[in-house]
């Protein structure tokens, strides 16, 4: 699959007094809502994000007034007197010109002892506007998150936001750097902190803290939807096929199915449910593919099953296979299919560098226009970019007004660039971006802004406040998902005006738009694959040979020299003459009762390739010639036409051995044979070779007559191996053989190549159905990684358990640690820090180039708070290892520490009022320093440092060897 997101919920069990809302519930598959595809063998990852939640606060401001939960608000406006307006477009609470400094407000004590988390959103005004609408620009007088746990008598920072953008935890004091202009905080921002541990009470105080401003007229600022979260009361979730926890195990669905999750507190319960639709594997079949084809024969129209797929391959063009376009050998022709689903990702709805043409209205008015950077001169601020933000050789266009200059004065207002409509059908999140070289006075004279539209109306979403001057390209984004969201007819316009009669600036300039959001897109979700095989082979030849002239009934023999096999179909044409003998490709013994110029013609059929006509002709003289007055009879040669290199053709003449007999081997080397043989002769090349005979009786006219061979090379092999990794038995050996090759390994296999093998030595016999060729190679096993990790220190208590693990393995690239706490990391050396007590069981698994794994596991003690530690034996025989009996804990307050040691019959034998002192085996006051082995009885009195008295009563056995 594309992605995997996983959403963790957590639940807690407290009793506190909250502001309850309903259950929610969602459940995931992958990351994604309601409905998502796999193919069969996928796994799925399902979580949910089902909450009951509880809130101690959740003010919206909305009521036009603080709301419950406050204790001061500082006089503060609900008028809604700045834009933009909150994201909501709702009621939002303004620190404006009514409110005098310090600017606090504070809430009344809450019981966040379970902790929690503080959300809220926030902005400030730009510096220079107007007020009540002018910014904080020194850098102390941005706004501070406290909190107290003594009822106001002190606070402590959470969190500190400057108005130049920078996010600390004090409060400073300094007021520099300064802020001018937008900055991160002059628009509207989201913001949610955990309650900090030492914030967790019963009864703590937060407030939102400007300590610093000039005046009532300067530094505003607004808050809206303000929460203080606490985590839900006993929350219980299940699946509907079992687990109940909001993350389950991985699932492998083999059918389509739905999940369903629950969520409840015992009031109410929500459920969610998200399809998995599966996805089987189709019947793949590469239908109609021939076999067999010649080299200049016919194609074939191949059919693919399912439909819809794609074939690829040598020779392959769509869905035909041309046997002249492969060349010779054997082929392998695939055949993929995918499945497509739909799912949900990013996508872009519209963008535009402006090189081109996109459909924007009202250039012309106001400056409008789409044409190359240009840098203006006489400007108040910036003068302007000289080239657009992404600048080529062929665009250099942007759009703006009155490119190169400045704006003029006194505009009328409405002066509008407006964008081509956009369909966002579909689209959530939908956001607006673009880089901009802007420059304008202040809004009180000046005007520039950007407006959305959501089907009926127009929203300004930007307007410049204070004055501004760009310096360079700058990005701008906006989130426009009120407006735009499935929306079919969202539009975007840029404005300018009114201007006032004074200075001016360079007004817009703006390149690369892009308009995106989280939408449909398609995308395979499975792919399969077949194939088949064809040979195309060479077409065959008809030649042959013949003697140039013999008598009336002189039996001549005919020796077809051409390529083609014994199966192929042979049409011969004697032109009259009377076969003696012979059938196929021959060789023939054939004669004529009548002189004159005979023609012999061949054509050869094979594998359904055609040869070319070979026609020859022959000279047939009337016995009263006197060359027929004595001729040697006609000799054939007799043997194979083909053998492999050094291997023996074993060759013989049908003539009489008083015959006088002329050969020529052509090269070849003879092993042995005589007169009219038989012979037995080798070659050591490949190659066709023609056999030479004239055989003489007495003194009649010799006989001529020849025989070709085709010595054939062995089958060439080339073996390439990959090693085994692990002994996963992932080893392979891929071949590359003369095409045509029948294979034969010595482990039975009989394909050209060898995959998920395990490390050893393999031989293969190749065989083109005649000669054999044999070669070995060998596959290896690489071994995987080996884990193993260090810790600083086994065991810390619960206030500083901090542990550091150190990395040992041998072969590693990647590391997963497990703390044993539901924490991981994939660090090398990590360190990790627990916030419960207990024994937590840390595991290493690494990973290697390979993706061998191998892992390790050591268990970490983390002590408690307050705790006690005592052994049931001790062995004090001055080895050093156990030679005292004494507490080991934490937190024990040494001004209230007893310690009684009793014998059998309830005698104190020993006492000690210091934790830190043990006994050591000893009776004390006994002067012979005798340690007696038995069961001591002890009592310890001990108080912790949170005042509470404690009492321990046990006993201890003290064992001598």
């Amino acid at each position: 699959m594309r992605y995997k997101l996983i959403l963790y919920i957590s639940f807690f069990l407290i009793t506190i007094q909250s502001i309850r809302s309903q259950c929610f519930n969602n459940a995931y598959a992958n990351g994604y809502p309601n409905t998502v595809e796999i193919c069969l063998g996928d796994s799925v990852v399902l979580t949910s994000n089902g909450n009951c939640p509880s809130y101690l606060m959740n003010n919206d401001f909305n009521l036009g007034n603080a709301g419950t939960g406050w204790q001061a608000t500082n006089q503060a406006m609900f008028s809604n007197p700045c834009t933009p307006h909150s994201p909501d477009g709702t009621t939002y609470m303004w620190m404006g010109a009514t409110s005098t400094a310090p600017r606090i407000l504070t809430t009344i004590p809450f019981d966040v002892s379970m902790g929690g988390t503080i959300s809220f959103e926030m902005r400030y005004s730009v510096q220079s506007a107007a007020s009540p609408c002018e910014g904080p620009d020194q850098y102390d007088e941005g706004i501070s998150v406290q909190y107290s746990i003594n009822n106001g008598t002190t606070w402590v920072t959470m969190v500190y936001f400057a108005p130049n953008g920078d996010i600390l935890t004090s409060t400073p004091t300094a007021t520099t750097p300064g802020a001018s202009g937008q900055t991160p905080f002059t628009v509207w921002n989201t913001f949610t902190y955990p309650i900090p541990v030492a914030a967790q009470t019963t009864a703590t105080r937060f407030r939102w803290a400007q300590l610093s401003s000039t005046s009532e007229v300067y530094d505003h600022w607004g808050l809206d939807n303000v929460t203080i979260g606490v985590p839900p009361p006993n929350i219980q979730v299940w699946w509907a096929h079992g687990p109940t926890v909001a993350n389950p195990p991985v699932v492998s669905p083999t059918t389509t199915t739905t999940y369903t999750v629950y969520v409840t507190d015992q009031t109410d319960t929500a459920q969610g449910s998200v399809e998995v639709i599966v996805h089987q594997p189709p019947t793949m079949q590469i239908n109609n593919l021939a076999a067999l084809h010649c080299i200049n024969g016919d194609s074939s129209l191949m059919t693919g099953n399912p439909t819809g797929g794609v074939f690829s391959g040598a020779g392959v063009v769509g869905d035909t296979f041309f046997p002249a376009l492969s060349g010779l050998g054997t082929h392998t022709i695939t055949y993929d299919y995918h499945i497509i689903g739909n799912s949900i990702g990013n996508i872009t709805v519209f963008e535009d560098d402006f090189f081109t043409d996109k459909g924007w209205t009202g250039y012309g008015t106001g400056g409008w226009t789409r044409g190359a950077a240009a840098v203006a001169s006489g400007c108040s601020g910036s003068l302007g970019p000289g080239v657009d933000h992404t600048p080529t050789t062929t665009d250099n266009f942007i759009i703006g007004n009155y490119l190169g200059a400045c704006y003029p004065n006194s505009m009328a207002a409405n002066n509008y660039l407006t964008s081509p409509v956009f369909n966002c059908t579909g689209v959530t999140d939908v956001e607006l971006e673009f880089w901009r070289w802007a420059g304008c006075e202040s809004s009180s004279y000046d005007k520039i802004g950007i407006q959305v539209y959501d089907g009926a109306n127009w929203t300004t979403i930007w307007q410049n406040s204070a004055s501004f001057s760009d310096a360079s390209w700058t990005q701008q984004i906006y989130d426009v998902s009120a407006q735009a969201n499935n929306n079919a007819n969202f539009r975007v316009r840029f404005y300018i005006g009114p201007t006032d009669g004074s200075v001016s600036y360079i007004g817009w300039n703006i390149d690369d738009f892009i308009l995106r959001g989280v939408g449909p897109v398609t995308d395979t979700l499975c792919s399969f694959s077949t194939t088949a095989t064809t040979q195309v082979v060479e077409a065959p030849t008809a030649e042959f040979i013949l003697p140039d002239t013999i008598c009336i009934n002189e039996p001549v023999i005919i020796t077809f020299t051409g390529i083609a096999t014994a199966n192929a179909t042979y049409n011969w044409d004697f032109n009259g003459g009377t076969i003696i003998s012979g059938n196929g490709a021959g060789p023939y013994s054939v004669s004529w009762n009548t002189d004159g110029t005979k023609s012999v013609s061949l054509s050869v059929i094979e594998n359904g390739c055609y040869s070319t006509v070979f026609q020859d002709t022959i000279i047939v003289l009337p016995l009263t010639n006197p060359l027929c007055a004595c001729w040697t009879p006609a000799v054939s040669i007799i043997a194979q036409d083909s053998i492999c290199i050094n291997t023996s053709l074993n060759l013989t003449s049908n003539g009489l051995a008083s015959y006088v007999y002329d050969w020529d081997f052509a090269g070849g080397n003879v092993i042995s044979g005589t007169a009219n043989g038989p012979y037995n002769i080798n070659w050591s090349t490949p190659g066709t070779y023609t056999i030479d005979l004239t055989v003489t009786e007495g003194n009649c006219y010799p006989f001529d007559t020849s025989f070709t061979v085709i010595i054939k090379p062995l089958p060439q092999i080339t073996l390439v191996a990959t090693d085994e990794n692990c002994d996963k038995g992932n080893g392979s050996v891929i071949s590359t053989a003369t095409p045509g090759s029948i294979f034969q390994w010595s482990n039975g296999a009989a394909t050209p190549d060898l995959i998920n093998i395990s490390a050893g030595t393999y031989t293969v016999t190749v065989s083109d159905g005649m000669c054999t060729n044999t070669s070995s190679i060998s596959v290896i096993n690489i071994p995987g990684p080996t884990a193993a990790f260090s810790i600083n220190s086994n065991t810390q208590n619960v206030t500083d358990a901090n542990f550091t693990f150190t990395d040992l393995s041998l072969g590693a690239t990647t590391w997963q640690w497990n703390f044993g706490d539901n924490n991981v990391s994939f660090m090398q050396n990590p360190s990790h820090t627990y916030e419960t007590s207990g024994t937590f069981t840390v595991s290493l698994t690494v990973e290697d180039v390979n993706d061998c794994v191998d892992s390790a596991e050591r268990d970490v003690l983390v002590m408690d708070l307050y705790t006690i530690y005592l052994p049931s034996a001790f062995t004090p025989d001055g080895d050093g290892i156990n030679d005292f009996f004494g507490p080991l804990g934490i937190n024990i307050d040494n001004n209230y520490y007893k310690m009684y040691i009793f014998d059998r019959w309830g005698k104190i034998i020993f006492y000690t009022n210091d934790v830190n002192k043990h006994w050591d085996g000893i009776i004390t006051g006994s002067s012979s320093k005798e340690k007696i082995p038995g069961v001591y009885t002890y009592r310890i009195l001990y108080r912790e440092m949170n005042g509470k008295d404690k009492k321990i009563l046990g006993t201890v056995t003290l064992i001598l060897p």
